[in-house]
């Protein structure tokens, strides 16, 4: 079975080689130009297909950070979602919803009907400019300042749960450890997808007497509990966890250096660390924040996988240009995680180029080394970056 699978993602791989062969492109002049347009489902529906083997082991998702308020491009995602949406578990957005503060208007989330979207919580969702919060108080506000000059100030976990979580919440089917918390989890058969609050990790408001971090203790609890089930665990962060050694390929934007200023509580990956040595099975960390895409190992423990989504607002994109009515507008993930080859497969829509020219359209890593059933061992690590 193992075998088959292999064989359904090559065949997948090769019919996108023959269908993009001279592939036209399309000058929208600046306009709007339906992303089916450009993205042709004649490239796409095998690679799409391919996310689900109907083998119940794979779990599969659209992936998408950053979107920053760009509406357009939230509705055109989401009409990717609604097409494929039988190749999908759920969708999910890494953080940065909101356009620059949380005191931005959130209205145009549900309008834009993304009210299914699992959210994890970025650095523009928290943010209140400091002449705001000097004006008004809000409940259980945090004290600590963001950055030296002290420009941010980050909203309590409380206030941005009730704005970007508690609307929609009822119907991600996740598992919280209480109402108001902006972390979950939820399973897929054989994988554990764990969401974090990187703006609220270890802050004034997630303390308890002993002044320890109550997300902390709670992830703690749930890799221990995935690892007793037997269940894979892949956790979803805005920022990344610490600096990685990247692995060069064509999916790495080659600016990125790994060494990233704004990072997660460093005590989320020695908790990753100490599942792993117990037994766990790690998949990796998805997160966004650095507005391109990169894919590593951390540095502290090569056992973690990284990686990076870019924007889905081409207006704040960091590589190459990326406009209106051009292909690269739209910049979004679609990838399954099978947990028996220990595979990741990951398709981009949209800025499928590097600024080299290179493709980067199909990233194929193993996580974790396995042997089949015939006793053939495959070892961890990049498969193709096509």
């Amino acid at each position: 079975m193992s075998r088959l699978r292999v064989f359904i993602r090559s065949l997948a791989l090769f019919s996108f080689l023959i269908l993009c062969v001279g592939c036209e492109k399309i000058d929208g002049g600046g306009k709007e130009v339906n992303i089916f347009v450009l993205n042709p489902p004649e490239e796409y529906d095998a690679l799409m297909q391919a996310l689900k083997d109907g083998t119940g082991q794979s779990a599969s998702f659209l992936w998408f950070s950053d979107v920053h308020f760009s509406r357009t491009n939230l509705r055109r995602i989401l009409s990717w979602y609604k097409r494929y949406n039988t190749c999908f578990d759920d969708i999910i957005a890494t953080g940065d919803q909101q356009n620059l503060y949380y005191t931005d208007d959130f209205s145009w989330w549900s309008n834009c009907g993304a009210s299914n979207v699992l959210q994890a919580v970025g650095n523009h969702d928290a943010w209140i400019s400091e002449s705001i919060y000097k004006g008004k108080k809000y409940e259980g506000e945090t004290v600590r300042t963001y950055g030296k000059e002290s420009q941010f100030y980050i909203l309590s976990q409380k206030d941005v749960y009730n704005k970007l979580f508690s609307p929609f919440i009822s119907s991600w089917e996740v598992i919280q450890p209480e109402s108001g918390k902006c972390y979950y989890y939820k399973d897929y058969g054989k994988l554990r997808l764990v969401v974090v609050d990187c703006m609220h990790y270890g802050t004034v408001d997630d303390l308890d007497e002993n002044k320890k971090s109550l997300q902390d203790k709670w992830l703690k609890d749930v890799l221990n509990d995935a690892r007793k089930n037997g269940l894979a665990v892949m956790i979803a962060s805005h920022y990344p966890p610490a600096n990685a050694s990247l692995i060069p390929c064509s999916y790495t934007n080659k600016k990125s250096n790994g060494q990233y200023s704004d990072r997660l509580n460093r005590l989320a990956a020695k908790d990753v660390s100490r599942f792993l040595d117990a037994g766990g099975e790690f998949v990796g960390w998805l997160t966004g924040h650095s507005h391109y895409d990169d894919i590593g190992v951390l540095e502290l423990d090569s056992r973690q996988l990284l990686l990076r989504c870019a924007t889905a607002n081409h207006n704040r994109s960091k590589e190459k240009l990326r406009v209106n009515g051009k292909k690269n507008q739209d910049s979004f993930n679609c990838f399954s995680v099978d947990t028996d080859i220990k595979e990741i497969y990951l398709v981009k829509v949209g800025a499928d180029v590097n600024a080299d020219g290179e493709r980067k359209r199909i990233l194929r890593y193993r996580y974790q080394d396995y042997t089949d059933a015939a006793g053939n061992v495959y070892e961890r690590g990049l498969i193709c970056s096509e």
